[in-house]
């Protein structure tokens, strides 16, 4: 086995192949050992190469004009925390810990109810026409937009997906994605992205309740680590198409569509009822 030293500012360590573990995550865990990764270091850019190269060959490319920025929201005014807390029954999200995929699907199953979700919808929904397409959406006057957003709870151990982009599972190259924070993002908690597709400028999207990021997440890469703090991350991503780029997803009951009158954006049909299972956890399932 061909042993290799690193030696950084930070790091002197001995990497080997039998080191990296199966899932990302839990390599960049084991060997930072810190809830305050550094993906500057040189040595943790060596650990996740393989991971990146996989990445880079999946992308179609990196033509993009847009820079992750922050969305600033009025939680008060939008209640997309409370509505969720309500709707889930629960009376914090933050110290909410899942046990395994198992506990997370039950925890989520309340949501599989047309009635009890309904309020959490309209929240979004509202949130969605309200705050998001004003931000990024300014030039367009017909888009595409998630009806039912992806519930995220990055409860302590949990892993995800290594780095990836979405046009690699399916989306549209010019997908916007919005993650809307429910509770506090720090650390390993966090997810991590890249300002705009190629920088490889990893970043932490830290915050609380009433941030959120929008980025290209269509072609910029993102990810998780393993999430060693101790508390859950809360967040919903919604993802917007703001052009006439068409994918797998515009079948089914994945987005809806939005169009600006006057000052303001509409939706258009009627009020929205069904889920397309594509958004993940719990309605991926029959």
């Amino acid at each position: 086995m061909r042993l290799e030293l690193v030696e950084t500012q930070r790091y002197a360590v001995l990497s080997q192949r039998a080191t990296r573990q199966r899932w990302f995550g839990r390599s960049v865990a084991l060997f930072t050992k810190t809830t305050r990764v550094d993906y500057g270091d040189a040595a943790l850019r060596a650990l996740m190469e393989p991971h990146l190269r996989k990445m880079r060959a999946a992308r179609p490319t990196t033509d993009s004009s847009m820079t992750a920025r922050i969305l600033r929201y009025d939680a008060d005014r939008y209640k997309l925390a409370e509505s969720l807390r309500n709707a889930l029954g629960i009376a914090s999200l933050e110290w909410i810990a899942c046990a395994d995929a198992h506990a997370k699907r039950a925890l989520l199953a309340p949501l599989l109810d047309l009635a009890t979700r309904r309020p959490f919808q309209r929240a979004y929904d509202a949130w969605v026409r309200g705050v998001v397409l004003p931000e990024i959406a300014a030039d367009a006057t017909r888009v595409r937009y998630q009806k039912f957003p992806c519930v995220r709870a990055q409860c302590p151990g949990d892993m995800t997906l290594g780095p990836h982009c979405d046009a690699a599972y399916g989306h549209a190259p010019s997908t916007v994605i919005v993650s809307c924070l429910l509770t506090r993002a720090y650390g390993t908690n966090a997810l991590i992205y890249e300002s705009s597709p190629g920088r490889e400028d990893w970043q932490a999207f830290e915050g609380a309740e009433g941030e959120a990021l929008a980025f290209p997440g269509g072609l910029a890469a993102h990810f998780t680590s393993e999430n060693t703090t101790g508390h859950t991350r809360w967040s919903i991503d919604a993802r917007v198409v703001a052009d006439s780029s068409t994918s797998a997803y515009d079948a089914g009951s994945y987005f809806a569509v939005a169009e600006r009158v006057g000052g303001a954006w509409r939706r258009v049909g009627d009020e929205i009822d069904a889920v397309d299972p594509r958004v993940g956890i719990p309605f991926d399932r029959k």
